[in-house]
């Protein structure tokens, strides 16, 4: 049995693994990305400060494989270099998953969200994504783990330990990102079970004090700058949007929204993450989240059934009341919507496998709708792998069918992803003239593709400015995302898109990724007067 268990924890990995790296050199670095890439760069010269807004860990493991993919030059090695630690993380992810399901469910069900995770499309999409969500990810679920284990043990020496462990992974966790509200899902749990009167989880006060100095020791030492003044400064007004961005706001279903934490329900509107389940989840995993969904509130009293309803529910709630979203913070709910498919899935397999044993062992006309209800639990577990096999390379792109087949409309930002970029760049860096000037939302990305395609000459100007100030003797590409619409570049962007005619477009599965206009000399300048500044000089030398 352990040896079949074995092979099948295998076997999960390896597809989790295939589906995450197949294909990852196809897809462009975007501009978080690039700023990764620059700031492993900065590493490597010995400063550590750039990129500050973002602890160190994640940047550190990037550095290793992309100086592996340096020095063995594949196609996009500096893509998968830089993703590689994220999809190998990815893919360890359902292993832990599988732990942590076996504790408080039993081994079954851990497959059958193993299975669900790695295959799972929204899992694979932001595993591709070079940004720290996946090791917050892991190590959320490895604390949990070791600290669930660690109650069902015997008082001791290897129950302190595993206690340890777990501090030590809520340590790494907020190594990896600086997001304080996941290690508080931990403590909720821990406060319920607490307060039960039979078999409480109690850890004395001695253990909870080394505890938390296995915590910060572990943080310290995977993200010792997060002591430097640099850094904490820059932090500060990172979280604040003071002087570091130049862009605000965020696009969703056709409207941008301010993206700030503190606007809450004046922000991006409150349902934002519901609506990403909806369409963007397959609607088979949706089916078996609904049954696993019921078989918790009917077992409400379960350990495993308080885990995961606090973790599904108090995360949706919590995380939808800030202003500022993003598509990818929710991979920290994933783990929980595939272990509710996984007991959706168990709990299906159970009933049908006790009606047909009830049933004589000779088929009958009364077995066969259990043969078509099995038939249909296998449709089911198949649709989602499916589905991935489907989509990939372009993952971000898919929407179910509950999305009407409005792909780009509701999360333009997190389905495009910046998909293109790299293909604009490389078509600027054949065409463009000498000194041209790159008008976009994107600085990073273009420092680091004008070094890759050897076009230093090339200027840029943010897109996302108060006014646009132009000269009538420039020559400008301005690069359209709709991905990149703010509430400071969008009046120009669709008076660009309504009065000019793109010189290039790159197409992903047939839709515009990114359009490039050339605009030049006085009399084009002129139409977007009412949006610009346009400087010149008249025959006495004075400007305009």
């Amino acid at each position: 049995m352990k040896k079949r268990r074995a092979a099948a924890l295998i076997g999960l990995f390896l597809m989790a693994f295939a589906l995450r790296f197949y294909g990852i050199e196809k897809v462009g670095l975007s501009e978080d990305e690039a700023g990764k890439l620059l700031a492993i760069d900065s590493y490597m010269k010995g400063d550590f400060t750039p990129n500050a807004e973002h602890p160190m860990l994640m940047k550190t493991l990037s550095l290793l494989s992309v100086n592996l993919a340096r020095w063995l030059k594949p196609k996009g090695g500096e893509e998968w270099g830089l993703r590689l630690p994220n999809i190998l993380f990815g893919a360890l992810t359902g292993v832990v998953i599988f732990l942590l399901a076996q504790e408080l469910f039993g081994g079954l069900v851990g497959l059958w969200a193993f299975y669900l995770w790695a295959v799972g499309i929204t899992a694979i999409t932001f595993n591709r994504v070079g940004k720290e969500d996946t090791l917050l990810v892991f190590f959320f679920l490895l604390a949990n783990y070791l600290l669930i284990k660690g109650k069902n043990m015997t008082p001791g020496r290897s129950q302190d330990l595993l206690y340890y462990k777990g501090a030590a992974s809520l340590g790494l966790m907020y190594a990896s990102k600086y997001v304080v509200p996941y290690g508080w899902l931990t403590l909720f749990y821990y406060d319920i079970l607490n307060r039960r009167k039979n078999s409480p989880w109690i850890i004395p006060a001695s253990t909870w004090y080394k505890m938390i100095a296995v915590f910060v020791l572990f943080f310290l030492v995977a993200n010792p700058m997060v002591l430097h003044p640099k850094v904490i400064g820059y932090i500060k007004k990172y979280f604040l949007h003071k002087d570091v961005f130049t862009h605000h706001g965020y696009p969703f279903m056709g409207e941008v929204y301010k993206n700030k934490a503190i606007y809450t329900l004046w922000g991006v509107p409150f349902y934002y993450y519901f609506l990403y389940l909806g369409v963007k989840v397959p609607v088979s995993i949706l089916l078996l989240l609904g049954i696993g969904m019921v078989v918790l509130f009917k077992r409400y009293r379960h350990e495993g059934s308080i885990f995961l309803l606090l973790w599904f529910f108090v995360w949706l709630i919590f995380i939808s009341l800030p202003g500022g979203k993003f598509a990818r913070y929710i991979l920290s709910l994933m783990p929980a919507v595939y272990l509710i498919a996984g007991v959706g899935v168990e709990w299906t397999y159970q009933k049908l496998r006790g009606w047909r044993s009830s049933l004589s062992p000779s088929v009958n006309i009364r077995s066969i709708p259990i043969m078509l209800l099995f038939g249909g639990l296998v449709v089911l577990l198949l649709h989602p792998g499916l589905v991935s096999v489907v989509s990939l390379p372009y993952y971000s792109l898919y929407l179910n069918q509950l999305g009407g087949g409005k792909i780009g409309y509701y999360f333009p930002h997190d389905e495009f992803y910046d998909v293109g970029l790299r293909e604009a760049f490389a078509y600027l860096g054949e065409r463009a003239p000498q000194r041209s000037v790159v008008i976009a939302d994107t600085p990073k990305a273009f420092q680091l593709f004008s070094k890759r395609y050897g076009r230093s000459d090339l200027v840029f100007q943010p897109f996302s400015v108060n006014k646009l100030t132009l000269d009538e003797d420039g020559i400008y590409f301005f690069l359209l995302q709709p991905g990149r619409r703010y509430l400071e570049n969008y009046k120009t962007y669709y008076l660009i898109s309504q009065r000019f005619s793109p010189i290039h477009v790159v197409r992903v599965r047939g839709l515009e990724a990114v359009s490039i206009y050339r605009i030049e000399g006085r009399e084009a300048l002129q139409q977007l007067a009412s949006l610009v500044t346009i400087q010149g000089k008249e025959e006495g030398g004075e400007k305009q």
